[in-house]
């Protein structure tokens, strides 16, 4: 930032308006790094929960949490670059979810049934 008129204090002006132009440059990054943080975010955490917990419906929930995960991210780089394909994507993923529970959801409340348990460690014997 060049001083043209020679006045005190414009050295420290010309410093504020550098330190602005960066923040604004941080904002921008930050900004463009929010969707896919938010992304590994959803991921991250469905992987964790399908790790660490035994329920099975929450197994389940947790593996949905991931797919809206991957889901967020089609739809983010379909946007940004400008392309149909990742949301014709998501719309096809989201109709293979939504079997999936259908599907899913009674065979789970059957071993439960059978079981009286929603652990996972209970059904280790049904190989095949």
């Amino acid at each position: 930032f060049a001083d043209p008129v020679g006045l005190p204090g414009a050295d420290l002006v010309g410093r504020a308006v550098e330190r602005v132009q960066g923040f604004e440059q941080v904002v921008a990054i930050l900004r463009d790094a929010e969707e896919p943080l938010l992304q590994l975010a959803l991921f991250a955490l469905g992987l964790l929960g399908l790790i660490v917990r035994r329920n099975l419906l929450v197994m389940l929930m947790c593996m949905e949490l991931m797919l809206n995960g991957v889901n967020l991210a089609l739809v983010t780089f379909a946007q940004q670059l400008g392309n149909v394909e990742g949301a014709v994507m998501v719309f096809l993923i989201f109709i293979v979810a939504a079997s999936e529970i259908a599907i899913a959801i009674p065979i789970v409340l059957l071993l439960v049934r059978h079981r009286h348990t929603l652990d996972a460690g209970a059904y280790a014997e049904l190989k095949g």
